[in-house]
């Protein structure tokens, strides 16, 4: 599997060695799909394309009731914000709370009609209720249609010529599953246009662009002239890397790229060559800059347990990854040697995986290794910004937590190569620190290094975030 500054290289080769806006299904410029698979390709080389399980001269299409389609036309919008489930990653006083979204309608929708909506996909929907903002569910329902869809997608084969060079001939594309990928992100697409229609907002805000029913989404505002924003969720990955622009635009990319502040603004558009299409603008971290002026979203439990924390000397974050991701044996050796000086460890478990079962096996773990100053539920169940207010140092494998922990003053560790390749030049600026061995672990966890200027990192200024806002709503 090539690392993450390999992908990179290889990603910016082939758009600079071949015109990727000429790759066309349907006339709908596919690169940022073909740029989705053939990432997952690399990170996954093994896993089997999806192929097309029904007649080519079919297609699924989604749609919506007509009872949900007459509440929206009730309910004109001036922002439609499109959520989803996974977003939910933090509870308060019994009500679910997207960190992403639900900060942002809190500050304008004084201001602004705002409708919160989200697509019953699965049945995870129902374990996130209530929610803290208003959250209109639909629950859309599906038909096979005819369709005269083409079978090809033009100039794929010059593509996968470009492909095998650069790769050795060791990634093969299928463009069968492009093309079953192209129909899932166009069978969203009718659903979203009647949603659109009915609300007419003048924007969309969004997170994760990058999904089947977010590209439809995208499109579909497209096509009726509403901007549509990506709302940054954590660290920029290789599918905000864009190189060439076709003239008109991508129909899958978002107008605006909300960024937490320049430093990704910056890093974003240095490979733009045609910035009038899909422009990053600074919009700050507006859970991040509500929670620098005052704690929020915080239960009695949550301040019981801060209370118990200033009781520690020094308190230890660590912000796990995927299970199978384990930590290095020094970080447990680490952990031993510094009990005697009254160190903490918060084990925050990943949103994505923080079942009962990996909590066990983490607990397992630190009984074999006999270590007992350490807490992982309220850890995992408090908002990150609290526990992060409240430590000394942050570890981490890769997590993009290491970004927000500069605006808390506090200094990250990587512990892990991915995160050593992902943070490369902010390891060597000394932004962030990187151990591989017990000593500089112990080094970094005994003094107390950071001197970093966080507003090039985060804009925290609410004044930015609402000019941002006034923008693209009345551009």
């Amino acid at each position: 599997m090539l690392g993450f500054e390999s992908s990179i290289e290889i990603l910016k080769d082939i758009e600079h060695s071949f015109d990727v806006s000429l790759l066309e299904y349907n006339n709908i410029k596919v690169w940022p799909l073909i740029k989705l698979a053939l990432l997952q390709k690399l990170r996954h080389p093994n896993q089997q394309p999806i192929k097309n399980t029904y007649p080519n001269d079919q297609s699924v299409f989604y749609f919506i009731e007509k009872k949900q389609l007459d509440f929206l036309s009730k309910n004109k919008t001036d922002i439609l914000f499109f959520s989803r489930t996974v977003e939910h990653t933090i509870m308060s006083d019994n009500k679910f709370y997207n960190p992403y979204i639900d900060p942002m309608i809190r500050i304008v929708k004084d201001l602004y009609r705002c409708l919160k909506f989200e697509l019953i996909i699965t049945k995870d929907a129902y374990n996130t209720m209530p929610r803290y903002e208003s959250t209109y569910m639909i629950k859309p329902y599906q038909n096979y249609v005819k369709t005269n869809f083409s079978h090809t997608i033009t100039h794929f084969t010059s593509l996968q010529r470009i492909i095998n060079k650069l790769f050795k001939n060791q990634v093969n594309l299928d463009e069968g599953s492009i093309i079953t990928d192209a129909k899932n992100v166009i069978s969203w697409y009718s659903l979203f246009i009647q949603i659109l229609s009915n609300t007419s907002p003048s924007a969309v805000f969004l997170v994760c662009y990058y999904g089947y029913p977010a590209m439809a989404l995208i499109k579909a505002c497209k096509d009726l002239n509403i901007k549509s924003v990506d709302i940054q969720h954590g660290r920029h990955g290789v599918m905000y890397k864009w190189y060439t622009i076709p003239v008109s635009g991508y129909d899958f990319l978002p107008d605006y790229f909300w960024c937490w502040g320049n430093a990704i603004k910056n890093d974003f558009e240095k490979n733009i060559t045609t910035p009038t299409h899909h422009k990053a603008i600074v919009g700050g971290n507006i859970n991040l800059s509500l929670w620098i002026k005052q704690d929020i979203m915080i239960s009695q439990d949550a301040l019981k347990y801060f209370n118990n924390l200033k009781q520690k000397n020094k308190i230890v974050l660590i912000t796990m990854q995927h299970p199978d991701t384990v930590l290095p044996g020094f970080v447990y050796k680490a952990m031993k040697l510094l009990e005697a000086h009254d160190y903490f460890w918060l084990i925050r478990l990943h949103p994505l995986f923080n079942s009962n079962e990996v909590k066990t096996r983490i607990e397992n773990l630190f009984e074999k290794y006999e270590i007992t100053n350490f807490e992982i539920e309220y850890a995992t169940k408090i908002p990150l910004y609290g526990l992060l207010k409240r430590c000394d140092y942050h570890i981490t494998f890769w997590s993009s937590s290491c970004y927000e922990s500069i605006a808390f003053g506090v200094p990250s560790i990587i512990i892990n190569p991915v995160g050593l390749n992902f943070y490369k030049n902010e390891i060597n600026s000394k932004i962030f620190h990187y151990a591989d061995t017990l000593d500089k672990l112990l080094f970094f966890l005994t003094n107390n290094i950071i001197n970093i200027d966080y507003n090039y990192y985060f804009e925290t200024d609410l004044s930015v975030t609402m000019h941002a806002i006034h923008r693209i709503v009345n551009y």
